[in-house]
Formats: C-alpha cells, sequence, structure tokens
C-alpha cells in the first residue's frame, strides 16, 4: 500500500474457479467487506484480479469505472474504486 499510496487493499484467494475474499485493509467499510465475501468475483477477464491471474502480469487501471470490458461494477461502486491495481502473487 505505501509503494502506491492506496487507502485501502484486498487480497483475493482463488478457489472453486473464483476469487474469494482472503483479507482485507481496516480501511475497508464493513458494508463493503461483506459484499466482497458474499459475492466472489469470477476468474475471467472482467475483472482486474482475474486480468492479473490470466495473464500473469500486473495490471493497472487508471479509472476502472469506464472501462467497457468490465463486468459487475456492484463492487467497485461500493468501495468506491476507480483506480484499480492487481498484481498476481
Amino acid at each position: 500500500m505505501r509503494l502506491c499510496k492506496a487507502r485501502r487493499a484486498v487480497i483475493w484467494r482463488i478457489s472453486e474457479g473464483a476469487f474469494r475474499l482472503a483479507a482485507h485493509t481496516a480501511t475497508t467499510e464493513p458494508e463493503h467487506a461483506r459484499l466482497l465475501a458474499d459475492h466472489p468475483v469470477s476468474l475471467s477477464n472482467k475483472s482486474i484480479a482475474g486480468r492479473a491471474a490470466i495473464q500473469a502480469r500486473t495490471i493497472h487501471s487508471h479509472d476502472a469505472e469506464v472501462d467497457a470490458s468490465l463486468g459487475d461494477q456492484r463492487q467497485r461502486r461500493s468501495g468506491g474504486a476507480r483506480t484499480m491495481l492487481g498484481v498476481p502473487l
């Protein structure tokens, strides 16, 4: 988080073909954390995490709100994130 001066971070774990919430920073709002935990993200190019995993490289979206190739925007809007960085671990 210090590297890119992010206000919050989320770590996903791949399980059963989807990303499931593994950890998040304390700055993540409780309602948003529940939404992330209750709605796994599919392993596809329709998410920043999916692109990072599939392409095995860091993915940076300057404005995820206007990226038409991303899927469900419910999670992004809930968290208020626009600039996103996905890094495969």
